[in-house]
């Protein structure tokens, strides 16, 4: 069954940017990862901005929750998402999870 990660981040305006992975980073996730990669762990991925700039909404669909679990445990996905919770920590950008799927 997929498991569905939806990340939701909402900034207090539209001059603070959102958090953006470096080009290794992402190449790395796609390769590794995306839709085309030998592991496809991933089904789907979506991100969608708010008509007035201030909520961000990230939408992954992994295969299953195994997937999504050998994703969560690569180092590079660990260093993204550290970086990414300090600098919205530091900007005053929230963020909330929900899950869906097993």
């Amino acid at each position: 069954m997929a498991y569905t990660v939806t990340n939701t981040f909402v900034r207090p305006n539209t001059d603070v940017a959102w958090f953006t992975a470096s080009n290794s980073v992402r190449a790395h996730m796609k390769d590794e990862y995306g839709l085309n990669a030998a592991s496809r762990t991933k089904n789907n991925f979506t991100s969608t901005e708010s008509e007035d700039g201030l909520t961000l909404t990230n939408v992954s669909v992994f295969v299953n929750k195994a997937a999504f679990d050998t994703h969560t445990a690569d180092s590079t996905n660990d260093t993204f998402i550290s970086q990414r919770t300090t600098y919205n920590r530091n900007n005053s950008i929230q963020r909330t999870v929900t899950v869906s799927g097993s």
